[in-house]
Parts: C-alpha cells; sequence; structure tokens
C-alpha cells in the first residue's frame, strides 16, 4: 500500500469538520480555501478589462442610476449542462444522472429557502435570511437543437479548475446560453483529488470565450457526501452570480464596500471553519454569520437580503448572465415546453483513437426517453431502421440495441483521410419507423443533427503522461550503451534532443534502469516498461513494447534502489533517423500504464533519443550537455554520442569547457562541471579512435551560465503571509499568498562583517487561530546561486497568542553579514514566511504564505570578528528544550566557542554546537557566547529567551 500521506490533509474548497465528524480549528485539517479569488485575480492580470467590468457590476447594486432592474421577486430559470469526466471518484463513490439531478434539486432548495435547516437560523439574521426564486433546470435541447439529458460524459481528465484549461472550451457549450459545470475528480490536473470545488463571477471575457463556468469534485456532489458538505455546490453556484467570500480579503470594518461587497453580512478575519456552529462575534464585537452559504462552516443555511439583491443584480444587468433566463433563450434550451417522447445521445461527438490512425473507438450511447426502441437486444438495420448521413468515407455506422431504451451507436472501419481538416461536424442519424415502437410521428424529433466525428493532424510530438503522485517511485539512472544518466524524480523528462543515443540497425544495446522507491511502501507493486516508436510516428503503440518487468519494493536495496536490464534489439529494416524511446516506471494499480499514454497514480516517465545510422557512417563526433543553462551551484552532465567509423572504436575523448571550474575531462561523460560566474560558453571535445583517428567538435556558446536562484511558491493563498520587512534602506511591503522577485527593484548596501537589524511584520490572514506559522530568511552571501544551511538566517516561529488585535505580528531580529561574503556583488535575500507544515527549505512549493526575494549589495566592511546566536523560540514553554545556533562570523577561522545559559541545564558549554538547553522554571533567561579567532580577536554577544 501507498501510505498516501495526502489524506491527512484534505484539499477541498471549504470546512470539512462535519465531513470528518470532528472539529477543525488548524489549517492542516481543516483543508484548503476554496480557489476562486485566486482564479479571478488569474482572469484580471489575463484582462485588465475583466477587473474594470466587475466594478461597475458592484457598483450598480446599490446605485441610484437607471439600470434595468426586474421585481425582486420575479423568478429566473437557468438552463444547466454537465460536463463529467469520469464516473468514479474518491472512496468508490461514482457519478451518474440520478446522482446529479437529486445534487441539482438540493442545491435549487437550497436558493429557495426550502432545506431542511432554513426554519433554524440564529438571530440576529433570521430576520434577513432571503430566498431567491432561481432555477437550475438540467437543459433538454443542445446547442445543436437535439433532444439532451444535459449531462454529459467524457473519458476521465483534470485541470478544468486552472484559469486556463484548455478542456473547458473544447467542451463547452454556449455560455450565453448555457450555465457550463464540470465535474472532474482533480481540479487542478496537479494529482490532488481532495479540492472541492471553483467558480468564477460573471465576466463576458469569459463569457465570449466559452469558459465561464463552475467546477466541482464528483467526490462531493449530492449523496456521495454528507448534506452540508453538499452545500458546498451551492457556494460555487453563489459565486457564478457574482458572490464573493463573506470573509474576502480578511477585513473587519463597517465600510460596506470592503470584503464581500455585501452591508448585511459582517466582516470577518477568518472563516468559520472548525467552530461548530457556535456564535461568532468579530473585531467590532459584531455577531457573524457563519451559517451563510459563502462562508466556510459547519452549518451551511441561508443567504442574505444584501446577497440576494447582489444576485438578482447580476442575473438582471451583467451581460455575462442576463442572456441566461430570457423566454427566447429557454425556448431554445427546450425548458419552455415538455419534449414529450425523445431520443437522447450520451454525447454529440466521436473521437479518432489516441493511435492517430483513422479509427474511431468511442461510442454514443442513444437513449429513449418517453419511447421503447423497437429491439431489445441485436443490430439495427440501415435503410430499414435508420438512415447515416455524412459518415467519413471508409467508414460504417453500427446501431446496436442494448435493451428497449437504450443503443449504441458506433463508427466502424478506418476512414480514409483522417487529418483535422477532415474533421466532420454534420454527421446526422434520421431514424425511421421501424425503431420506435409506434413510429417515429411520436418523437419531438426524428433525426439527431450536427454530431461530430474529431480526428487529428498527424503528431509532431509524444503524448505527456499524466502522474498522479511524486514522492514515491521514480526513475534514478538510465544507461544505454553504456551511457549514464542520473535523474531526480521530475514527474516527465523529455531527453530526446539532448540524449539522442547513436545506434546501427541489426546491432544490440545493453539498456539499464534504476528506480528508486522514494516513499513507497513495502507491499507497493511496481513495474518498469520501455516503449521505442519504431516507425517515427510518435505514438508509442502497444506492439512497441520492448521491455517490462515487474518487481516489488520488497526487492529493494538498502538505498530503496531497483536496477532492471535487458538488451534492445534494432531491427535490420528500421529506417534511419531519430526515434523517441520511453521509460517509465510506476505504481501498479488497475490498467495504469497499460499504455505508454495512460495515467499512473504514482511514478515517472522519461524519453529519449535514438539516432539510427548507416553502418557505412564515418567517424562523427557527437555531444550534449544537460542542462544548458544553469545557475553557479548546478552541475552540468555531458554525453559523447559519437559514432566511429565502422570496425573501429573510440578510445579516448578530451573535453575543453571554457568557463567552467573543471576546465578540461578526459572522461567519457563527464559529470558535475560547474559554471561559477555568468556568460555563454564553448564546449569542445576531441575523440581518439583505436585506428588512431582524430574528430573535433566545437559548440560555441553552449552553456549559459548565470546568477538564477531556486523557485519557491505557495499552493494556496490568503491565509499568513509577510506584510513588511524592514532592512536598512528597503522599507517595503510585498505582495502575498505568491513568489514575488523584487532582487532588482528593492534592494540595499550591507557591508561585509556589520550587524544590522531586520524587522519583519507578518499577518495572519485567512488562517485558524491554532495555526503554526513560520518566517524564514536566507541570504546567498557566498554568490553561488544557493541558499545554503548556513545561510539561513532568520526561523522564527509563529503561533495564535503571537498576533494583536489586527492580526499582525512583529518581530525583529539582527543579521550579520559575514566578513567572508562577496563582496562587489549583488545577491538575494529570500523572505519566507509559510504554514507550518514540514516545508524547511528555500526551494519548492509549501502549503501557503508568501515568498519574497530582495537585492542585497555587498560593499566592504571591517576585518575583525562579531558574535552572533539565535535560539530556536523567544517564547516558548519552559517543559520544552531549545536549540542555540552560532552565526558568528570573522575574517579568520573562529578556533574557540563559550556559551552561557543562565536558569538553563547545561549552565554553559565549550564549543560551537551546544546540547539542548532546558529551563525548570518559567522567566525570562539571558543567554551568551564569547568567540575568539585564530588571530586572538574576541567577540560577544548576548540575548534572552
Amino acid at each position: 500500500m501507498h501510505n498516501f500521506k495526502h489524506y491527512s490533509t484534505l484539499l477541498v474548497c471549504f470546512l470539512l469538520a462535519l465531513f470528518f465528524g470532528q472539529p477543525m480549528l488548524s489549517q492542516n485539517t481543516d483543508g484548503k480555501i476554496c480557489r476562486s479569488e485566486e482564479q479571478m485575480e488569474l482572469l484580471y492580470q489575463a484582462n485588465p478589462s475583466s477587473r474594470a467590468e466587475q466594478r461597475i457590476l458592484s457598483r450598480l447594486v446599490n446605485s441610484s442610476e437607471e439600470i434595468q432592474r426586474r421585481d425582486p421577486g420575479a423568478s429566473y430559470v437557468i438552463p444547466v449542462v454537465f460536463h463529467v469526466f469520469g464516473t468514479t471518484f474518491n472512496s468508490g463513490t461514482v457519478v451518474n444522472d440520478a446522482l446529479i439531478k437529486d445534487a441539482l434539486m438540493k442545491t435549487n432548495e437550497d436558493f429557495h429557502g426550502l432545506n431542511a435547516k432554513y426554519s433554524t437560523i440564529a438571530p440576529p439574521f433570521d430576520v434577513i435570511k432571503t430566498p431567491l426564486d432561481v432555477t437550475f433546470r438540467l437543459a433538454q435541447l443542445d446547442p445543436q437543437g437535439n433532444p439532451t439529458s444535459g449531462i454529459m460524459y467524457y473519458p476521465e481528465a483534470g485541470g478544468m479548475g486552472n484559469y486556463d484549461s484548455p478542456v473547458v472550451a473544447q467542451v463547452a457549450w454556449d455560455n450565453s446560453k448555457y450555465m457550463n459545470v464540470y465535474i472532474t475528480r482533480d481540479l487542478y490536473n496537479d494529482g490532488d483529488y481532495y479540492n472541492s470545488g471553483v467558480a468564477w463571477l460573471p465576466d463576458t471575457y469569459m463569457t465570449n470565450n466559452n469558459t465561464a463556468r463552475v467546477v466541482y469534485n464528483g467526490s462531493y456532489l449530492g449523496t456521495n457526501t454528507d448534506d452540508n458538505f453538499r452545500s458546498i455546490l451551492t457556494h460555487e453556484f453563489g459565486h457564478f452570480l457574482d458572490l464573493h467570500h463573506t470573509f474576502r480579503g480578511g477585513i473587519c470594518n463597517n465600510n460596506p464596500l470592503d470584503g464581500d461587497e455585501v452591508a448585511d453580512t459582517p466582516s470577518h478575519i477568518n472563516n468559520s471553519s472548525g467552530t461548530n456552529c457556535q456564535v461568532i462575534y468579530n473585531c467590532l464585537n459584531q455577531q457573524i454569520n457563519n451559517e451563510n452559504f459563502m462562508d466556510y462552516t459547519d452549518c451551511y443555511k441561508m443567504f442574505t437580503r444584501g446577497q440576494v439583491d447582489r444576485m438578482v443584480n447580476a442575473l438582471d444587468n451583467s451581460p455575462a448572465r442576463n442572456t441566461l433566463w430570457t423566454a427566447s433563450n429557454l425556448a431554445a434550451t427546450g425548458l419552455d415546453v415538455e419534449l414529450g417522447p425523445r431520443i437522447i445521445a450520451s454525447n454529440s461527438f466521436f473521437e479518432e483513437r489516441y493511435l492517430n490512425d483513422g479509427v474511431v473507438e468511442s461510442v454514443i450511447e442513444l437513449m429513449a426517453t418517453e419511447a421503447n426502441f423497437a429491439l431489445a437486444a441485436g443490430e439495427y438495420e440501415e435503410g430499414l431502421h435508420y438512415i447515416a448521413n455524412n459518415v467519413p468515407v471508409g467508414m460504417t455506422m453500427k446501431i446496436s440495441a442494448s435493451n428497449s431504451t437504450r443503443a449504441i451507436v458506433a463508427l466502424e472501419g478506418i476512414s480514409e483521410n483522417h487529418q483535422a481538416i477532415n474533421t466532420v461536424s454534420d454527421l446526422e442519424i434520421v431514424f425511421l419507423d421501424p425503431m420506435i415502437e409506434g413510429g417515429v410521428s411520436l418523437l419531438y424529433a426524428d433525426t439527431l443533427s450536427n454530431l461530430v466525428v474529431n480526428f487529428s493532424d498527424v503528431y509532431t510530438e509524444a503524448c505527456q503522461p499524466t502522474i498522479g503522485y511524486s514522492g514515491y517511485t521514480y526513475i534514478s539512472n538510465v544507461t544505454f550503451d553504456g551511457r549514464s544518466n542520473e535523474t531526480i524524480n521530475n514527474y516527465f523528462s523529455d531527453y530526446t534532443e539532448e540524449l539522442s543515443y547513436p545506434v546501427i540497425p541489426g546491432a544490440t544495446y545493453p539498456l539499464s534502469v534504476t528506480t528508486n522507491r522514494g516513499d513507497g511502501g513495502d507491499p507497493d507493486n511496481l513495474r518498469i516498461q520501455v516503449w521505442i516508436d519504431w516507425n517515427s510516428n510518435f505514438v508509442f503503440e502497444d506492439s512497441e513494447l520492448v521491455a517490462s518487468q515487474a518487481y516489488n519494493n520488497r526487492e529493494t536495496d538498502g538505498d530503496g534502489d531497483y536496477t532492471y536490464t535487458t538488451d534492445i534489439q534494432i531491427p535490420a529494416d528500421v529506417d534511419l533517423g531519430k526515434i523517441a524511446i520511453r521509460v517509465m516506471a510506476h505504481f501498479v494499480m488497475g490498467t495504469d500504464g497499460d499504455t505508454a499514454c495512460s495515467y499512473i497514480d504514482s511514478g515517472e516517465v522519461e524519453d529519449y533519443g535514438l539516432n539510427i545510422l548507416d553502418e557505412s557512417t564515418e567517424l562523427t563526433v557527437e555531444f550534449s550537455g544537460n542542462p544548458k543553462a544553469v545557475n553557479f551551484s548546478e552541475p552540468v552532465s555531458f554525453a559523447d554520442l559519437s559514432i566511429p567509423d565502422a570496425g573501429d572504436s573510440i578510445s579516448s575523448w578530451l573535453w575543453t569547457f571554457e568557463g567552467a571550474s573543471t576546465p578540461t575531462s578526459t572522461d567519457q561523460n563527464p559529470k558535475n562541471i560547474f559554471y561559477t560566474e555568468g556568460g555563454e560558453f564553448d564546449v569542445t571535445l576531441e575523440v581518439t579512435t583505436t585506428n588512431g583517428k582524430v574528430g573535433t567538435l566545437t559548440k560555441p556558446d553552449y552553456i549559459k551560465s548565470e546568477l538564477r536562484y531556486c523557485e519557491t511558491s505557495p499552493d494556496y493563498g490568503s491565509y499568513f503571509s509577510v506584510n513588511n520587512v524592514i532592512l536598512e534602506d528597503i522599507s517595503h511591503n510585498p505582495g502575498k499568498s505568491n513568489y514575488y522577485d523584487y532582487f532588482d527593484s528593492v534592494t540595499t548596501d550591507l557591508a561585509a562583517g556589520m550587524t544590522y537589524p531586520m524587522t519583519i511584520t507578518s499577518e495572519l490572514g485567512d488562517g485558524g487561530i491554532n495555526d503554526y506559522n513560520r518566517v524564514k530568511v536566507w541570504a546567498d552571501w557566498n554568490y553561488d546561486s544557493e541558499f545554503s544551511e548556513s545561510e539561513l538566517l532568520i526561523d522564527r516561529l509563529v503561533s495564535g497568542e503571537d498576533y494583536d488585535e489586527n492580526g499582525n505580528y512583529t518581530f525583529t531580529a539582527d543579521i550579520l553579514v559575514p566578513y567572508g561574503a562577496s563582496v562587489g556583488k549583488r545577491v538575494a535575500l529570500r523572505v519566507i514566511g509559510h504554514y507550518e507544515d514540514g516545508f524547511t527549505g528555500p526551494c519548492g512549493s509549501f502549503d501557503s504564505g508568501n515568498a519574497i526575494d530582495y537585492g542585497i549589495d555587498i560593499v566592504s566592511g571591517v576585518s575583525g570578528i562579531t558574535a552572533l546566536a539565535t535560539s530556536s523560540s523567544e517564547e516558548f514553554s519552559f517543559t520544552e528544550p531549545l536549540v542555540f545556533t552560532d552565526r558568528s562570523s570573522s575574517s579568520s577561522a573562529i578556533t574557540n566557542w563559550e556559551w552561557t545559559f543562565e536558569g538553563g541545564t547545561p549552565a554553559s558549554f565549550a564549543g560551537q554546537n551546544p546540547p539542548e538547553i532546558t529551563y525548570d522554571e518559567p522567566g525570562i533567561y539571558s543567554y551568551s557566547l564569547t568567540v575568539t579567532n585564530a588571530e586572538g580577536e574576541t567577540g560577544s554577544y548576548t540575548g534572552s529567551v
């Protein structure tokens, strides 16, 4: 089993306290907030006019201007289409028509004030609870005018929660006529199945581009979850109708234009997660509406009068919403009348299979509603039961009966023309009397029109696999014909250009693949598979699987490694040129990994190249380096890809690396070549063969080296963040909830050997009061593009009692610039404020918070010695031990350290790294450090805890 760590932190859009049956007060158990605000911000960045449109719409709510406004008691009907990607969700739950219809009915009850909890709303909000007479109904006619269930099914896919998802518009129905709801398991295509939902506010740009939508996890739809949690769908529909979160912005004041911009929802800094429906007061001593659908709460019950006014305003005045409920649109979507007996198609298109060979394997299911098909089994006969028009040349339509109300439509054969330009958009099925009991005159329509057969152009690149989880089994080394490539876990890596290994038709070459178990458990069953695209069509076909090895994690060695070795036979008749190899290592679960493009639960995929050369090829010198763009601390690995004359072999190699710390090498495949200065540098390889033939190749400006720092960013926003930094000339309010690069715009001079006070203010944001957060600061003093452990300057734990009444916490710490810092260079100062989730380093993603890089220009200082020490905490429980760290610096080596700890055990220590210090009684205690260098100079520092 995998022992997935993800399961302890349910990544949902709202509170999960009732879902787990226990209170949830801290961030690591209550899940992450809905990303609607974050996704709207991405929209505003991509299309600034959308922000202006939203502001104008908001102003209309309380405007005295003449605007289009209906009777507040008027009713609305909104046509809805559900796009369902996959049918199996978390914990074995399923999504089908019945579940969707029930979930939509319950959401309608929420809007109408008909849910069972509506009569239990606490004062003072009981008097302002307000229903909205809006009914969300499944469309009965699709955009082509064909009868529909309003529920479309597709193969499993994810990512529709990302603002720029390409899937959304591909399947969308006209956004000006239909509210599009996307049901998926993986909202952000990141392998995380525990986000619940996201939606966008009304926006004309999105509607015009068919990207307006609600995206929702089918695991939490209707009866797949409890009655409270299923109201998250109501929350998302509220966003669609222009409602913000009630705690938006973490604001607490009486300004109705702040926060959610609704006057009768009292502002509050934090959401109501984990409070078990208890009465809560904000900073103004006002009771907050913790039963509101737009909060995160255990007790979803209501909208306020102000929220309903805002939704009515959007329905009446937003061009992105006011076309949905019109009489003409209800007629166009089939909601103005009962359609009666009809035939519904499960989808409106066929797809060419991934082999790109003109074969269609997808089918469309026909459902007879209020009618019966003539056959309960067997095949319908074309010309007798139906007529198929505009079928692609080379294909025939086949309709098979499943029972008296269901039939399957398939396209058999191979299309003669199957490029994208050959896509058919007017496929038609005409039903004849013998197909329907009582004849087709009973039907709303006897024809399904404008069905689509999608074809794709010839591929120019191979598919990229979808991998659910990282951190488990991964590929650590691939060695082909003695050429080794060591790698790190990176989901998918494409080395087809950098590592295209030369081979000769008919020859045999050794291949070994080494994997590491990562965090995988002993019982895990794994598999290594290798495909080679022999026919160079960018498709790894089933017949091109050249190796498959099953193993178990119990077979790994003490380091967690497992190595599989095999021989690769190059076909004698293979065409010359470059082709690709795919290497996959993955956890075995169901059909995962059965094809080279299929989803795998966890693992890694790497693509390499083969350069198939004629056996008469003369000596050809070739090599590759990876990576070709590096920072000062990233190593480059080089691979010799040269081919000798037939019957000869290469016996020696001489590499020349301009600008590298290692200028030459005689290895065949040199590794760990560093470039510690910026620039573009030549690389030369000279090879000598056994027969004395010499070949040379120089690649000008092949390696680019620059000062560049590792990436880091939060996964989620609106929680804890650093909001102010003061250090010498820097006095700055950085952006929150993301990574921000101020390296060139916000800078200060600091002198080597000097100590400076640094003041940092952080804020709780939407985090829980019981959350533990942390502020860390690093500086790249040695100008090597890396924040090393010794360059960690501040590590401050922030807990609930630290915040002031405004939710802020400010502290000051001393920063010592080492005497050996790189004078004359600008280095980065990295500040990270983050939720305490086990994240420790300066790189990579972390749960929530912000990360900031500033520029530090190091100038000459004085020689000497400066003592500095820090403690693991300044305020702590006296029952917990403290760790003290020496951060002193000297222009010559420090040779002696003397520590004292008032009230501590031990009370003193000689050496750089003292043991953990314990205290028997609470109080304020001083500690000191005296250091001496090789020149006999001393420095002292005193602090307190």
